[in-house]
């Protein structure tokens, strides 16, 4: 049997990412050894993790950009280029072949994520090792290094197929200059099907995200200043909850997320006393995720995840667009059905 090592954010606190880290394991364990390797070198989503991504989340947005960028490059190179040498060597020459995917995975995060791929792609060639790029999404800044890194990957020879999860990331590298044998598919999350559960429960759920995620990751529009991110944000759910009266907040994982709810429920409970609000603990894996959507009977979500697995439970959802990934994406059931299919045809065996 041949044996394929999967790079993706299965480590994350973010459950959207372990989503589609679950979906890639399901499909590839039916014809393959599966080995599925974090592209952080993240061993889990607890201890220094948490410290780093509330750093991450709460210092870097708000340092000047200079510093910022040669802060962050300079960590990403000592730790990918030299701690994580090894881990990214011996997982790719274990393999037959190389999955890196997916979520928005090509993004330039001030050369952070660039530097792990590039680390990684250094190890695919060491060992010239075939390698496919499916279900990821490229942000819309690219550096000279990020361009750099992924011109080589995705002009590589060893490249066999490059399949994103919106034709917008197509066109960010077509005019970035960067070519290869592309095509786009839904979100693979999308790829789990249709899920049965209970009958739907009878919370109005809202799942929020931190403004600080939105100030880094978000649209132009959107990119004011985190106290404002929060005002709007807080008068959103504020009208969102108008006429509801048991309300569940909860956020996907990340601990910056989970922390802003926090502080969100304080506020709104002030506000309300006459209102049910029940927060919910931080969910660490989709099954946790899973379940605190049975007790919602309607969502309004600040994350895209959030909404795609609303669509598989069948359960409404709403979802707010402050990140460019969402354009076009459509949560109804008939155009989840096409999804579904669409996003299983990506792992058409006869590829690999």
């Amino acid at each position: 049997m041949q044996k394929v090592v999967v790079f993706n954010l299965v480590n994350s606190s973010n459950c959207g990412d372990k989503i589609i880290a679950q979906s890639l394991k399901s499909h590839f364990e039916t014809k393959f050894s599966v080995l599925s390797r974090d592209i952080l070198g993240n061993q889990s989503d607890s201890g220094f993790y948490s410290v780093r991504r509330r750093f991450s989340a709460f210092i870097v947005p708000i340092l000047p950009r200079f510093f910022r960028h040669f802060l962050v490059r300079f960590c990403a190179f000592f730790k990918f280029r030299i701690i994580k040498s090894a881990f990214y060597t011996s997982s790719v020459r274990a393999s037959d072949f190389v999955v890196i995917g997916g979520g928005q995975l090509f993004r330039d995060n001030d050369s952070y994520m660039p530097c792990a791929l590039d680390s990684l792609f250094r190890a695919i060639q060491k060992y010239e090792k075939p390698f496919f790029v499916l279900g990821c999404g490229v942000s819309g800044f690219l550096s000279p290094y990020a361009k750099k890194v992924f011109k080589r990957i995705f002009e590589s020879h060893l490249n066999k197929k490059s399949i994103f999860r919106d034709e917008n990331s197509i066109q960010i590298l077509q005019k970035n200059g960067i070519t290869g044998n592309f095509s786009f598919a839904p979100d693979l999350a999308f790829a789990l099907g249709f899920k049965n559960h209970a009958e739907s429960g009878d919370f109005f759920g809202i799942c929020v995200t931190s403004p600080r995620t939105i100030l880094y990751y978000g649209r132009e529009s959107w990119k004011k200043s985190a106290k404002i991110i929060s005002k709007r944000i807080l008068e959103a759910v504020e009208e969102k909850i108008a006429g509801e009266q048991k309300i569940l907040i909860f956020c996907n994982g990340n601990p910056e997320d989970y922390f802003f709810a926090k502080l969100l429920v304080k506020k709104i409970r002030k506000k309300y006393p006459h209102k049910e609000f029940l927060f919910a603990p931080r969910p660490r894996n989709p099954a946790d995720l899973e379940n605190l959507l049975s007790h919602c009977r309607n969502v309004f979500s600040y994350r895209m995840h959030v909404a795609i697995l609303c669509a598989l439970l069948k359960i409404p959802c709403e979802l707010e667009r402050w990140d460019s990934k969402t354009d076009g994406l459509s949560f109804d059931e008939k155009t989840t059905e096409r999804n579904i299919l669409a996003a299983k045809s990506v792992f058409s065996f006869g590829d690999f």
